[in-house]
């Protein structure tokens, strides 16, 4: 009987985002010496498979002495969850013999993907100066950039002057990958110790999406710990959870450490319908004024788990007409209303005691 052949061919590796070839040779071996026709190959990962070239007679018939070519090109999509390290092509010809019966032949391609070497960022924020025997908090953000759109992997986040350093936010689509756009957030809470310089070195570790490259990043800042000065401590009070849609009011409390302070103020990373301070702005040492943040949850928000994350800035005039700042981070969890009896969520919250720099009028 009559059999059909196709070879399939191409780049044995993609680069995302990259426009890839394939190419299909066929071929037919009659036992009369007659033609093929109605010759169609398809591949299961390339859509469009066009004939190129190798009707020498013109007449759309395959005859035993002629080699088709078939090409088709796909741009490398995206290297998803879950999926393999490749592409795998399975092409498929089929045609028709001189009494109309079927004949076909297989043959597979596999395309291993291909990633572009990305490069890690690293930043780390934190009090510039401080009292001894202060809570201080660091936070690293962590960004990847690869020309391909891939992510990183971080394995390894480590402070020189603070431990442990602990990831609280950032992978919004729950991948494990820095991905483009998404901006990791470790922090760190230490304890002030005597008068001097106190010297952080962040040290990042991790690897390309391919998991084969190695890449690191380095950010250093020091702390100049004072026996005296004007300092703040900035948290988040509350509320722990929410609910998607809630109208809720996020409270925030300014505390002043150490010598009177002026004018306090805070910043949020979220949106507030209003943001307003519930108090005096002017603190003697010790005294706290709260500020209420009134916002709405998305309806959507949290759809996969994700918080509301508080990224907090307070400031004020302290001591020599200086001017003071702490941040902190808060977190809250956003729940459905479905299976919320019982649940109990403590809130979450950091701060640290604020730099002093001078402030020119």
């Amino acid at each position: 009987s009559p059999t059909i052949s196709v070879v399939a061919g191409g780049r044995r590796t993609g680069l995302r985002g990259a426009d890839v070839g394939f190419v299909y040779d066929v071929e037919y071996y009659p036992v009369d010496g007659s033609p093929a026709s109605d010759i169609v190959v398809t591949d299961s990962a390339c859509g469009d498979v066009k004939y190129v070239s190798g009707d020498g007679s013109n007449d759309g018939l395959l005859d035993e002495d002629e080699v088709w070519t078939f090409e088709c090109s796909v741009v490398v999509g995206p290297h998803l969850d879950g999926e393999p390290g490749g592409v795998l092509h399975d092409v498929l010809v089929t045609g028709n013999d001189v009494f109309g019966g079927l004949v076909e032949d297989e043959d597979t391609w596999y395309m291993l993907l291909d990633h572009v070497a990305g490069v890690f960022v690293v930043d780390i924020l934190g009090p510039e100066q401080t009292i001894p025997g202060a809570e201080l908090l660091y936070v690293n953000a962590v960004q990847y950039a690869a020309s391909d759109g891939s992510g990183g992997n971080v394995t390894s986040l480590v402070d020189t002057g603070c431990a442990p350093v602990e990831y609280v936010e950032g992978d919004a689509n729950w991948n494990g990958f820095v991905d483009p756009g998404e901006v990791w957030l470790y922090d760190c809470t230490t304890t002030a110790g005597s008068p001097g310089e106190e010297v952080h070195v962040v040290l990042l570790a991790g690897n390309d999406y391919d998991g084969a490259s190695v890449r690191v990043a380095e950010d250093t800042m020091t702390t100049l710990v004072l026996p005296g000065g004007s300092m703040l401590t900035v948290e988040f009070v509350g509320p722990a959870t929410v609910r998607h849609g809630d109208n809720v009011t996020f409270v925030y409390r300014v505390t002043n450490v150490g010598g009177a302070v002026t004018g306090v103020s805070i910043g949020t990373s979220i949106t507030c319908l209003d943001l307003r301070r519930d108090g005096d702005g002017d603190l003697a040492g010790g005294e706290s004024v709260d500020f209420l943040c009134n916002y709405i949850v998305p309806a959507l928000h949290g759809e996969l788990g994700e918080p509301v994350v508080h990224a907090l800035q307070a400031e004020a005039v302290g001591t020599g007409d200086s001017a003071v700042r702490a941040w902190g981070v808060g977190v809250t969890e956003v729940v459905h209303d479905v299976g919320m009896l019982g649940i109990v969520v403590a809130a979450s919250s950091h701060s640290l005691v604020g730099s002093v720099t001078p402030v020119e009028y």
